[in-house]
């Protein structure tokens, strides 16, 4: 915001105070306006896509994830060259596209946000801290998708699942900055009247929200989301 700066040179400038002003004010109501389209712009997938890899594809589907990458570099690379690798987890990071997750014989495209972080689908979010009740499906995915929009602006979320005599439980899901094919999850719950004055991304509550659960793997509140994804098919 350049509003501060406005006032100092409408006091130095006294020919056309109200245009510069007028002018920068504006200006900086569109960069902000610029700035909440590009958040709402972040399209949330529901679900990974899964790519069958194999000996003459696996190149060019790598390219086509991260095409900022030197395609040379990643057509010599040991991975294109001794693929496939039994048992092998391999994650390639491109600063501005995203990541490649290769397990196996599978392949999974992970993009970023204009911010770096991870753009994951809805379903990275089941079996973490999630809601129950008497609640649709589409209510429960509208949560998820945005949640995963705030990962994807913030790389991290706090929200509050509100239940109706006013208690509710506080969720925080992040990614793991040196893993980040990791979501790091964890939950409290709080009382009506001990969590209201909190900083909250989003709060969520409904008439038929009625507990929490929360699955941890190999006693951590933290999911290898695409281990479990391609383990699952």
């Amino acid at each position: 915001m350049q509003l501060g700066y406005v006032s100092t040179l409408a006091k130095r400038s006294m020919k056309k105070p109200l245009f510069v002003v007028a002018s920068l004010v504006l200006s900086s109501l569109i960069s902000l306006s610029e700035c909440r389209a590009e958040e709402n712009a972040i399209s949330i997938p529901k679900s990974f896509t899964k790519l069958k890899l194999s000996k003459g594809n696996i190149a060019s589907e790598i390219a086509n994830c991260l095409p900022g990458m030197n395609q040379e570099f990643v057509t010599k690379s040991d991975t294109v060259k001794d693929f496939p690798q039994p048992h092998a987890v391999i994650r390639i990071e491109s600063a501005n596209d995203g990541y490649f997750h290769i397990l196996n014989t599978s392949g999974y495209c992970v993009q970023k946000s204009a911010n770096g972080h991870p753009i994951l689908p809805t379903e990275a979010f089941y079996k973490t801290v999630n809601p129950l009740g008497k609640l649709s499906s589409t209510l429960t995915e509208q949560w998820y998708e945005e949640i995963a929009r705030l990962i994807a602006q913030k790389g991290h979320a706090r929200v509050a699942f509100v239940f109706s005599n006013g208690n509710a439980t506080i969720a925080d899901y992040k990614i793991e900055k040196e893993n980040p094919d990791i979501l790091v999850y964890s939950e409290n719950f709080k009382k009506s009247g001990e969590w209201e004055s909190g900083n909250f991304d989003a709060k969520f509550s409904n008439k038929g929200l009625e507990q929490i659960s929360v699955t941890k793997y190999n006693d951590k509140s933290e999911k290898p989301y695409i281990r479990i994804k391609d383990a699952s098919k």
